[in-house]
């Protein structure tokens, strides 16, 4: 699986680029409805490209995720979960504010208003391989498909089937050429490094009188 792989190449990275400093960074649209999530996820990697073409991008290599959370009004909630590696200068006079970092990305969205996004340096004594799990973790919280409506479940699965759910950039190609293999939303779902669960994967069945999925053992 790859996330095997990303935990066993990160300490390499790490090890070559000692100076190197890192960010974890969420960037975020508005929300949409559950048949508009694949444009939306399209139009937040397109963005993400632009950004990282912007004079004021920081990295020098990246992992990002797509994770899809559902709201209490049955949209959908698409966002992109980054760990972005940078030169240690960046921490100096190349250094962005949240101000400078909320601009850059409504300038890349091309949007009238201003997305919702969150930057977190990652202090120079901690390892960003702790960091790695919440970048890796499932596209969609199990929790969000247990209590969807079959409706809502349904048509998620179609929206996302396919879809690129993990990239990478920079030097981390370098160390994860492997993982060049897109890996799609089927691989995604359900995969928490632990258990017996098949290669990673989440089951769940309709339960007619609960009239919800819940999950099932195979």
């Amino acid at each position: 699986m790859y996330k095997a792989r990303a935990y066993k190449a990160l300490p390499a990275v790490i090890t070559d680029y000692p100076t190197a400093r890192y960010l974890f960074v969420t960037l975020t649209v508005k929300n949409c409805v559950i048949g508009d999530l694949r444009v939306t996820i399209k139009h937040l990697n397109e963005s993400f490209a632009r950004l990282t073409k912007l004079k004021d991008w920081p990295g020098i290599g990246y992992i990002k995720t797509v994770e899809v959370t559902r709201s209490k009004d049955r949209t959908a909630h698409p966002h992109l979960h980054i760990l972005v590696m940078t030169k240690a200068s960046y921490f100096g006079a190349n250094y962005l504010s949240k101000k400078e970092w909320c601009a850059l990305w409504k300038q890349s969205v091309r949007t009238d208003y201003t997305p919702i996004m969150d930057v977190q340096a990652i202090k120079a004594k901690n390892s960003p391989v702790a960091l790695l799990a919440e970048v890796i973790k499932y596209q969609t919280k199990p929790n969000d498909l247990i209590f969807a409506d079959r409706d809502w479940f349904l048509e998620y699965t179609r929206q996302v089937h396919g879809t690129k759910a993990f990239a990478l950039g920079g030097v981390f190609k370098e160390y994860f050429r492997e993982l060049e293999k897109e890996e799609t939303t089927d691989e995604m779902i359900g995969d928490d490094g632990e258990g017996d669960v098949d290669e990673g994967h989440l089951y769940f069945a309709w339960k007619r009188a609960d009239k919800k999925y819940r999950m099932v053992n195979q």
